[in-house]
Order: C-alpha cells, then sequence, then structure tokens
C-alpha cells in the first residue's frame, strides 16, 4: 500500500519565496503522515499567473540550488515528490512548464514538460515534445500537466507505452472552458487509473476554489475534492491492485 498526499493549496502568484516555504512545510506535514509519495499542482513554485508579476529573468536550468535543497529532503524524508516547477533549458534557454519527479533517494526520476500551451498566461512556455513513461519503484506512470489531458491522444500514447498509472498536475477550475468529465472518460477509454492533484484561491477571472482534485478509474471519480483554503490531501492506494483503499480524503488544513 502507498500513501499519497496531494498538495492542494493557493500558490500565489509570483510569490516564489512564498510558495517554496509552503511546500517545504506541507512535505514535512506529509511526510508525518506517512506519505509515500507527495504532489503538486501545476506552477506550484511560482503560482500560475506568474509572468504578468515577475517575469521569466528568474526561471533557472533545473535543478537549482532550491530543487536541489528539496532532492536532499526527499531522500531525508524517503518520499518521492513531484514538483510543478518552470524550467529554463540549460542547452537553449528556452523555457518550459515542468513537472519533475524528485526520487526517495535524492535524484531526479523524471521530468515532463507541459504539451499544451494554453492562453495569455502560459506564453513565456515552449511546448514539450518527448512523452514517455517511467518506473517509479515497481510502477510505470505517465505525466501530464492540466491540457494535456484534455484529448485521448497523450494519455492513450502513455498506456501504448506501458504506463499503468496516469498521474496530472493541474491548474484547472470548472467553468465554461473546465476539465468537465474528460478526466474520469479517460479511465475509460484507456483502462488505467488516473489522478489529478489542482488547486485552490482565486486569481482574476479564475476561482479555483471550486477545482477538484480526483482520483478516477473505470469511468468513474472514486475520491473529488474542492476547498477554499489550503489543504493536504491524503489517501491509500494499492499499487499492486490499482485499487483504491481509503474511502475518502483525508483533510488536513493547513495555513
Amino acid at each position: 500500500m502507498h500513501r499519497i498526499a496531494f498538495l492542494h493549496f493557493e500558490y500565489l502568484s509570483g510569490e516564489v519565496e512564498n510558495n517554496r516555504q509552503l511546500i517545504e512545510k506541507a512535505i514535512d506535514l506529509a511526510a508525518q503522515q506517512g506519505a509515500d509519495w507527495i504532489i503538486t499542482p501545476e506552477c506550484a513554485v511560482s503560482g500560475y499567473f506568474f509572468l504578468e508579476k515577475i517575469g521569466t529573468d528568474w526561471i533557472a536550468p533545473q535543478p537549482d540550488s532550491w530543487m536541489r535543497k528539496m532532492l536532499l529532503l526527499a531522500r531525508e524524508k524517503k518520499v518521492t515528490i513531484f514538483l510543478g516547477c518552470p524550467e529554463r533549458d540549460a542547452q537553449t534557454g528556452a523555457l518550459f512548464n515542468s513537472l519533475f519527479v524528485l526520487g526517495d533517494e535524492g535524484r531526479i526520476l523524471a521530468r515532463h514538460r507541459k504539451h499544451r500551451v494554453i492562453g495569455r498566461a502560459e506564453s513565456w512556455s515552449n511546448p514539450g515534445e518527448d512523452l514517455d513513461p517511467f518506473l517509479c519503484g515497481t510502477v510505470k506512470i505517465g505525466l501530464l500537466i492540466c491540457a494535456d489531458s484534455w484529448h485521448l491522444d497523450k494519455v492513450k500514447t502513455l498506456k501504448e507505452k506501458g504506463a499503468q498509472l496516469i498521474l496530472v498536475s493541474a491548474a484547472w477550475p470548472p467553468g465554461p472552458c473546465g476539465p468537465g468529465d474528460c478526466w474520469e472518460k479517460k479511465t475509460e477509454e484507456v483502462g488505467i487509473p488516473l489522478w489529478v492533484c489542482n488547486q485552490t484561491g482565486s486569481h482574476g477571472s479564475l476561482d479555483f476554489s471550486k477545482a477538484d482534485s480526483v482520483v478516477a478509474k473505470a469511468g468513474k471519480r472514486l475520491l473529488e475534492q474542492s476547498l477554499d483554503e489550503n489543504a493536504i490531501l491524503i489517501f491509500d492506494w494499492d499499487m499492486e491492485k490499482m485499487e483504491l483503499v481509503s474511502d475518502n480524503f483525508k483533510i488536513i488544513k493547513i495555513n
């Protein structure tokens, strides 16, 4: 059995240091609860709408000094951290909206660069190209970021390459352009579970306080939760059977 923690928080746009401190605090609390995997939403380090506030000069190749600190923390706490963080390509200087996997041995296991770049808020980011699952412990995981999960092609490709589980890091509220039932439909169409770590808060016209974090399988949402305040959402999952163990999210609120 694996214990999973979603860091379903408001990540303040452009307040990188505050967001980093919140993530560190949450990792410590989640580890105290026995979490094995700790998952953040899209752009957790920067906040989704950081561009207008702080621009892009601060974005560095990864791992930077803070991510190296997180690698040490992952090793110390014996947890795997899925971290949403903008990055600059060390060779080309191109910028990407990325999700990193920091393994419990203190090294980067995988990285996904978002393919489907959406709108003005993401105009800083180049679309990623690679789409390959990776082995995390004994389980082959596929990574997606938010709108990557809208169409079937990305999910289908990951399944064809051997993914047993798909993990989505998101900043996706409901509404006319919301996810609707796309996540549960994907699990029915490809036959593997899908988890979504979303976020809360209100940013201009987008209200994330109604955004759901989701655990889905076989065409159904097994768990879903939206909140108007910061909380760690914890559940237990049987990796061998690919089945949910918990009846509900355990909710730990955090300031």
